[in-house]
């Protein structure tokens, strides 16, 4: 394995060129280091507000509910039933091991929100929190970052960024999600993967992530690795690999400084990798798709009314929530 430079964006067309052949660019500076301060800020805040729910893949309607109009013991009952739940399938994965592959297979499944009520969909997140948090308790993360404050409106707004997603996948994109990743110390290799469930041949292609670094991104530190080119293999890493947590000959691991942003083809094969320091490592994943996708995170019906509020129509674009007014949105996403 060998560490390569980053790559300085500079030149437009180099830069697009750089991008089509290997199927990432670093993109210099992007934020300043007062914008990552405020950001760990909040994101500090928003752990102490989920508590036992960290990590949760979308954010509790009914739970927001309970803060928002201080119903305390139904929050503590709430988390209580969360914790219980949580704690009894545990123990019954180490009694009956068959049932985590059965739990896995249910959060894969896309939930048809439209046609759902508000108590499946908080089952349904519930469970998808509990397998997060089972799969890698070392990788702490912070979920549906557009229901977490303004200032993670820019990871998914900022037009340099939104420019290289109209280059790949074209004008008809969303964000499909928007997470922040916070890989801790001993923390062992990513599968390599792509972000894609199909593989793809040519020039188009459906999915790419920004990964906002909020901290340098170093070897010790779990830097990403990526193999140049494989988007344009046609395969999946499953089937070019005996097993992808190992290190593939072909691979190298991109360094970069915080502020800087890893643009991905979703396409390319890639993976984090094992942390071995002490030093922060946190990333702000903005993951986009063709339109005609489904997201990951259904913003159209997870929406919290302060949210709604501060939406213009090129933000519920992006969201893929088209034709809502002020008024309509705010009505259509509180928990009755």
């Amino acid at each position: 394995m060998q560490a390569n430079n980053t790559f300085d964006c500079q030149n437009l067309d180099e830069d697009l060129r750089f991008l089509d052949e290997n199927g990432y660019l670093v993109v210099k500076s992007v934020i300043s280091q007062e914008e990552i301060d405020k950001v760990k800020s909040r994101v500090a805040e928003v752990r102490k507000h989920q508590g036992a729910r960290w990590g949760e893949f979308g954010t509790s309607l009914l739970r927001e509910k309970f803060i928002k109009n201080n119903s305390t013991i139904k929050l503590k009952l709430y988390d209580f039933l969360f914790m219980a739940v949580r704690s009894v399938l545990r123990l019954v994965i180490k009694l009956v091991p068959q049932v985590r592959q059965a739990m896995s297979l249910y959060t894969r499944v896309p939930m048809d929100y439209k046609h759902t009520s508000t108590l499946q969909r908080e089952i349904r997140q519930m469970m998808l929190c509990i397998v997060e948090q089972m799969d890698d308790p070392k990788d702490r993360r912070v979920c549906d970052l557009v229901n977490c404050g303004e200032v993670f409106d820019q990871f998914y707004q900022n037009e340099k960024i939104l420019a290289l997603v109209k280059y790949l996948i074209g004008d008809d994109f969303k964000l499909s999600s928007m997470n922040l990743r916070d890989p801790q110390k001993g923390i062992k290799n990513q599968d390599m993967h792509s972000d894609y469930p199909w593989a793809v041949r040519g020039e188009k292609y459906y999915a790419c992530n920004a990964l906002w670094l909020l901290d340098d991104m170093t070897e010790e530190s779990g830097a990403t690795r990526v193999i140049c080119g494989s988007h344009k293999w046609g395969g999946l890493p499953y089937q070019g690999m005996a097993n992808v947590k190992d290190n593939h000959p072909d691979e190298i691991l991109v360094e970069a400084k915080a502020g800087d942003v890893l643009f991905v083809n979703s396409h390319v094969w890639h993976g984090g990798t094992a942390k071995h320091s002490d030093s922060k490592r946190a990333i702000i994943q903005s993951f986009f798709v063709h339109r005609a996708h489904v997201p990951q995170q259904f913003h159209r019906f997870q929406l919290t009314s302060e949210t709604a509020e501060r939406m213009t129509e090129a933000s519920l674009d992006i969201l893929d929530i088209p034709n809502f007014k002020k008024a309509e949105k705010v009505n259509l996403k509180s928990v009755s």
